[in-house]
C-alpha cells in the first residue's frame, strides 16, 4: 500500500489519474478518443448531406436551364411567326427559370427594338376628339398632337405630361409640327388658316390667312424660314415664317390639294391633289436677291405676251420669242458671266435647247 500511496502522491487510489493530470479537467484518453470519433462521424454526415444537396441543386439547375432553353426556342419560333405576345410570354418564363442568363432578356429587347411588338411607354390623354397627327420635336423631348377638338397640344415625352393646349382655331386641326429648331409650332385647320405658336409660352404668334378652303397640311422648309400650306381651295401657298407674309400661290391643280412638302434642300415643293396628280414646283430661296436683266425676258417667254405702253397685252412675235429663247438658253447653260444663282436654277427647269 505504501507503494500505491507513494505513486498517487499519498492520496487514495480512487480518483487518481493514471496520466498524472488533475482529475476532472481533460478527461481520460478513452473519452477523448470517443469524442473525436463522434465529431468525425458528424462531419462525415454533414459532408454527405451537403454533397447530396448540391447534387439535387445541380439537377434542379439543369432542369431549369433545359426549361429556359426550351422557352427561348419556342419564343424565337413565335417571333418568326409574328406572334409577338406569345413570344414575350415565353421569354418572361425563361427569365424566371434562369435569371442569371442574359439570353432571354437580350432576345426580348431585340424583339422590342425590331418593332415586332411596339411597347406602349405612355398614353397621352386630354383631347376631346379624334387625333389627326402627332409629331416629335427635333430633339425628341416634346410631342405635339392635332385634334378634331379644334386644338393642338404639346406634351413632355418622358413623363407624358401636358405642357400646353393651343386654343384659337375655329375648326378641327388637321396637322401640327415643330420648326426645325423646336421653338415654334405650326398648325393647319379647317377654319381656312394655318397658325404659328411659341412653344415656351403657347402664345399665338401669327395666323396665315388667305386660303378659301380647309387647310389640310402646313409644313416648314428645312431652314424654317418658309411655310407651305395645302388647301381644299385647289392651291398650295408659300409664306414667310417670320412675317407671315404670303409669297406665292401655287395654282394649277384642278381639285383640292391634300399635301405639300419641301424637298430636303428647300428649293422645290411637291404637291398631291384629288385631281390624281402630284406636281413639282420650284421655289426661290430667301436671299435670292434682285433678279438679273434676262428674268423679265424669261417671264415674257413663258407667257408669250407682254404689256405695251398702254397697258394692253400683246402677243410676242415668234421670231422675237426665238431670239429670247436663244438668250435664255445661253444663261441656262452657264455661259452667262453671272455665275450660278437661284434664278439660273429656276431657269434650267423651264428652258432647254
Amino acid at each position: 500500500m505504501k507503494t500505491v500511496n507513494s505513486f498517487c502522491g499519498g492520496s487514495a487510489l480512487v480518483g487518481c489519474s493514471l496520466s498524472g493530470s488533475e482529475p476532472g479537467k481533460r478527461g481520460s484518453p478513452v473519452a477523448r478518443i470517443s469524442a473525436n470519433r463522434s465529431a468525425k462521424a458528424q462531419k462525415r454526415e454533414a459532408i454527405a448531406a451537403r454533397d447530396k444537396l448540391e447534387a439535387k441543386n445541380r439537377e434542379l439547375r439543369s432542369l431549369l436551364e433545359e426549361a429556359a432553353q426550351s422557352d427561348w426556342l419556342v419564343a424565337k419560333e413565335k417571333l418568326i411567326a409574328g406572334e409577338a405576345p406569345a413570344a414575350l410570354a415565353h421569354l418572361a418564363r425563361a427569365i424566371s427559370y434562369e435569371p442569371i442568363s442574359t439570353l432571354a432578356p437580350e432576345t426580348a429587347v431585340a424583339a422590342l427594338n425590331d418593332w415586332r411588338f411596339p411597347l406602349p411607354l405612355a398614353t397621352l390623354r386630354g383631347h376631346q376628339g379624334a387625333l389627326f397627327g402627332a409629331q416629335f420635336s427635333p430633339n425628341g423631348e416634346r410631342i405635339v398632337t392635332a385634334s378634331s377638338d379644334n386644338t393642338a397640344r404639346f406634351w413632355d415625352t418622358d413623363t407624358g405630361k401636358l405642357l400646353a393646349t393651343l386654343h384659337g382655331h375655329e375648326g378641327p386641326v388637321y396637322s401640327a409640327q415643330f420648326t426645325p429648331d423646336g421653338k415654334r409650332i405650326l398648325t393647319a385647320s379647317s377654319d381656312k388658316t394655318a397658325r404659328l405658336w411659341d412653344t415656351d409660352s403657347g402664345k399665338l404668334l401669327a395666323a396665315l390667312q388667305g386660303h378659301e378652303g380647309f387647310v389640310y397640311r402646313a409644313q416648314f422648309s428645312p431652314d424654317g424660314k418658309r411655310i407651305v400650306t395645302a388647301s381644299f381651295d385647289n392651291t398650295a401657298r408659300l409664306w414667310e415664317t417670320d412675317s407671315g407674309k404670303l409669297l406665292a400661290t401655287l395654282q394649277g391643280h384642278e381639285r383640292s390639294v391634300n399635301s405639300a412638302q419641301f424637298s430636303p434642300d428647300g428649293k422645290r415643293i411637291v404637291t398631291a391633289s384629288d385631281d390624281e396628280t402630284a406636281r413639282l414646283w420650284t421655289v426661290l430661296p430667301p436671299g435670292a436677291g434682285a433678279p438679273p436683266e434676262w428674268f423679265r425676258d424669261f417671264l415674257h417667254y413663258l407667257a408669250h405676251q407682254r404689256l405695251n405702253q398702254d397697258g394692253e397685252l400683246k402677243w410676242i412675235p415668234s421670231t422675237e420669242l426665238a431670239t429670247i429663247h436663244d438668250r435664255l438658253a445661253m444663261a441656262a447653260d452657264g455661259s452667262s458671266a453671272e455665275g450660278e444663282t437661284p434664278y439660273l436654277r429656276v431657269l434650267r427647269h423651264f428652258v432647254h435647247e
